[in-house]
C-alpha cells in the first residue's frame, strides 16, 4: 500500500482571472497530487488539502506556482489543525496577542468558535480556557456546545444560564471522566458566598479542563495569573462591539450586569 502524505497549501488570489482555479487544478493534476479538499478562504484565498507520495512532487509543485503571475503562496506546509478548521469554514482564526493567545470570534462564527474550543479541548487534559465575551452573548451555551462537539464531559460550576448554580462540592470519583469544569467568575465572586468561592479556588488547582467567563475577574480575586491561561477566547456580537481588555487589571469590569 502506497504511503500518502499530506500538505495544506493556500495562495493569495492576485488576479482573478476565469480558469485560474482550474489551471491550478490542472497542474496539481499533472503532478499527480490528490486534491482531498478545496475552499476559498476570505473572498482572495484558496486553500487546498492534499495527498502526495514523495516531496519530488511538492519541490516541483511549489515551483510551478511561484511562477504564475496571477497568485501568491501564503502557506505550503504539512496541515495543521487550524488548517483544516480554515478549510471547513471558509475564513481564518486570527490570533491578537500571545503569552497566552487570544483569538477573537463574532457572534455569526458561532459555529467555528464551537469546532474550535472542541479540537482544543481535546488538546490538553488540564487546559485553563478564559472565555470573554459581551454580556448575554452566549458564552454558556457555546462552551456546553463545544464539550458535545470534543465528546467530554461538563459540568457548570457556577452559572445563570437557567438558573443560578454555584456548586460547593463534586464527587470524588466525578474527577476520574476528567469533565470540563465550566466556571462563571462573575457569579462566583460577585453573587455566590465564601463556602463556593473556596471551593472554586480548590478546583482550580485539579487537573481537568477548565473553562472560565470572565477571566479577569479570576486574576483580580485568586492568585492566578494571566500566563496562567493556555488561551483566550474573546466573542462579540459584531466587528464594532469588540474594545481591548485589560485581564490584569480587569477593566471594562463596569461595563457587565453583574446587579
Amino acid at each position: 500500500m502506497i504511503n500518502m502524505d499530506q500538505l495544506y497549501l493556500e495562495y493569495e488570489i492576485l488576479q482573478n482571472r476565469p480558469g485560474l482555479l482550474g489551471d491550478v487544478a490542472s497542474l496539481i493534476g499533472m503532478l499527480k497530487l490528490d486534491i482531498l479538499t478545496v475552499s476559498s478562504i476570505e473572498n482572495n484565498r484558496r486553500g487546498f488539502l492534499l495527498s502526495y507520495e514523495n516531496e519530488d512532487q511538492l519541490e516541483s509543485l511549489r515551483l510551478a506556482l511561484m511562477a504564475v503571475q496571477d497568485l501568491e503562496i501564503k502557506i505550503f506546509h504539512p496541515p495543521h489543525q487550524f488548517d483544516r478548521l480554515t478549510l471547513k469554514h471558509g475564513k481564518r482564526i486570527y490570533k491578537y496577542a500571545d503569552n497566552p493567545p487570544i483569538y477573537r470570534f463574532f457572534r455569526k462564527d458561532l459555529d467555528y468558535l464551537i469546532d474550535f474550543l472542541g479540537e482544543i479541548l481535546n488538546q490538553k487534559p488540564d487546559i485553563l480556557i478564559g472565555f470573554q465575551g459581551s454580556p448575554g452573548i452566549g458564552k454558556s451555551e457555546t462552551c456546553i456546545a463545544a464539550c458535545v462537539h470534543a465528546n467530554k464531559p461538563w459540568i457548570l460550576i457556577s452559572s445563570t444560564l437557567l438558573r443560578k448554580i454555584a456548586r460547593i462540592s463534586l464527587d470524588e470519583d466525578i474527577y476520574q471522566a476528567e469533565p470540563v469544569l465550566i466556571i462563571d467568575a462573575i457569579t462566583t465572586f460577585y453573587r455566590s458566598f465564601p463556602e463556593h468561592i473556596n471551593f472554586v479556588k480548590n478546583i482550580l488547582t485539579r487537573k481537568v479542563p477548565r473553562i472560565v467567563e470572565h477571566p479577569q475577574i479570576l486574576i483580580r480575586e485568586t492568585n492566578i495569573r494571566l500566563r496562567d491561561f493556555d488561551l483566550i477566547v474573546e466573542l462579540y456580537l459584531t466587528e464594532d462591539d469588540n474594545q481591548e481588555v485589560d485581564y490584569v487589571k480587569g477593566q471594562r469590569f463596569n461595563s457587565f450586569d453583574i446587579s
